[in-house]
């Protein structure tokens, strides 16, 4: 009898071990598995000043948990400006999820194509940019510009990799890096018709939101007639806690514009020469734009700033 009952005593400890270490395995799996992965509830926002003295537009957006989304990046043969976005890109073992070019010009595509060019080592999931306007209309609403080896070297690597992506105007990306990306312009015909630059006047408008907050990316849309069509289009959409002023503060946006986003934070990506403008050229908004929004109790950032974070819920 006392046989038995140490059999049965074994069995249940030999039992009861099994099942705490299927317990104790299956917590390890769950742990380690992707989509036990917690998402991430907050966004750094990073924008980087000019190397040098030129307007350009770069910025990186970090999630809390994981996750690395570039927007432009600058100039190609600048170092300061290429190394920026290699520090960044390095601490997230080399994986760019998202990069948006928000169009062709060298110091919005430049850092892309020279990191595409000379660092096989770091890997971009997802490229997207505007949809892109005809080289020979391009040339033919800016007749100064004489160097477009920019433009010829993106669209040469559009159509050799397949992750570079065109959108248009009401795309929506649902996920990137838990952000909803969604495009509010985007070159079409109707740039060709009311405007000059199409390339700037055609860049992707777009608005990355995520728990509780949003920010606006303007790109170098310039055009008065282009904010009187968004307001138009989508006033309901234009809300952001944050906004990248367009074309450097050098833009035509209407006033109402700026009451209709009511930002808390507005970044101005323009060197010192633009946005204190020291010598009163007219076409140097920049100061005005500051004004404007400061005395809305915006906090206002420029290139003086940079690298200048925050962060965004």
């Amino acid at each position: 009898m006392k046989r038995i009952i140490l059999v049965v005593l074994l069995v249940i400890i030999i039992a009861f071990g099994i099942a705490t270490y299927d317990s104790i395995l299956n917590k390890n799996e769950m742990a380690a598995s992707p989509d036990a992965k917690e998402e991430n509830s907050s966004w750094t926002i990073t924008e980087y000043g000019s190397a040098g003295e030129e307007q350009m537009m770069s910025f990186s957006i970090e999630g809390n948990v994981d996750g690395l989304v570039i927007v432009d990046g600058g100039y190609e043969n600048v170092e300061g400006d290429v190394n920026n976005i290699l520090e960044v890109i390095k601490k997230h073992n080399n994986v760019v999820d998202t990069w948006v070019v928000t169009h062709l010009d060298a110091d919005h595509a430049g850092v892309f194509l020279n990191i595409m060019k000379n660092h096989p080592e770091v890997t971009i999931k997802n490229v997207y940019t505007e949809n892109i306007p005809e080289l020979e209309k391009c040339k033919a609403s800016t007749p100064w510009e004489v160097d477009w080896s920019t433009y010829e070297d993106f669209v040469r690597f559009g159509t050799e990799n397949e992750n570079i992506k065109s959108l248009s105007e009401g795309d929506i990306i649902e996920d990137v890096i838990g952000l909803n990306l969604e495009v509010l312009w985007s070159y079409y015909e109707w740039v060709d018709t009311y405007s000059s630059n199409i390339l700037n006047n055609g860049a992707l408008i777009f608005k990355l939101s995520g728990n509780e907050e949003s920010i606006l990316f303007f790109a170098d849309v310039q055009d008065e007639k282009v904010g009187n069509e968004l307001i138009r289009k989508h006033q309901d959409k234009l809300k952001a806690d944050y906004v990248q002023i367009g074309h450097h503060g050098n833009n035509s946006m209407p006033d109402e514009i700026y009451d209709m986003i009511n930002p808390k934070v507005a970044f101005i990506p323009a060197p010192n020469w633009i946005f204190e403008n020291p010598n009163k050229v007219a076409w140097y908004t920049a100061e005005k734009i500051r004004n404007l929004l400061t005395e809305k109790g915006v906090t206002v950032y420029s290139d003086k700033d940079c690298p200048i974070s925050v962060t965004m819920k």
